[in-house]
């Protein structure tokens, strides 16, 4: 996962990645599956600590670009290449959320709760129970997560859109449940669970 102080510059990297590259590199086809997946596996052994921005959102575009590969690759089951893909979307789309955390009307939110958190001067107040939160705490928090919700069922399409995966980005569109499926049957096809 992205850090939250980086999600801004992460996310406008990753937009700025030309649509030039992105073709190229999605058109190596099952060619080009191995040394992306080597780029994505160098990504991620770096300590997280460690990862600027930009590697950050190379890590995302390579995400992308390995499951573009993956697609009709004998090796390579569809429900693995569809779960990758659902993935790519996800954490970058997470991204863009942690990024509109800052700005807007989502940033206003999220400071108005810290300072409400703050002023409590209680180190447990994320811990307390529902009941015990201030009512505006409360409301703040619901229209904070409606908007955070927003923004992810805004990004995951537009993000599939923008690598080429038109009918992904519809079956999404369509039923979310039935494209979130899809993803969890590709990780039980590379992990079976026991039994």
């Amino acid at each position: 996962m992205v850090p939250p102080h980086l999600a801004s510059a992460v996310f406008r990297l990753l937009m700025s990645v030309p649509r030039s590259r992105i073709e190229a590199e999605a058109a190596q086809g099952c060619t080009g599956y191995e040394a992306t997946r080597q780029v994505v596996l160098d990504l991620l052994r770096t300590e997280r600590r460690e990862r600027t921005a930009r590697e950050y959102a190379e890590l995302l575009h390579a995400q992308f670009i390995q499951a573009c590969t993956a697609q009709g690759h004998p090796g390579i089951d569809d429900a693995v290449a569809f779960h990758l893909t659902g993935i790519a979307a996800r954490q970058a789309a997470l991204c863009a959320t942690l990024a509109a955390s800052e700005r807007g009307e989502l940033g206003r939110i999220n400071r108005r709760m810290d300072e409400t958190r703050d002023a409590s001067g209680d180190e447990d107040f994320d811990e307390r129970d529902e009941s015990l939160l201030p009512a505006d705490y409360l409301e703040m928090s619901e229209r904070a997560c409606e908007i955070m919700r927003r923004v992810e069922v805004m990004m995951v399409p537009d993000l599939l859109r923008r690598y080429g995966f038109d009918d992904h980005a519809e079956l999404f569109e369509a039923d979310e449940a039935a494209f979130d499926a899809r993803v969890q049957e590709g990780y039980y096809t590379l992990f079976p669970h026991p039994g």
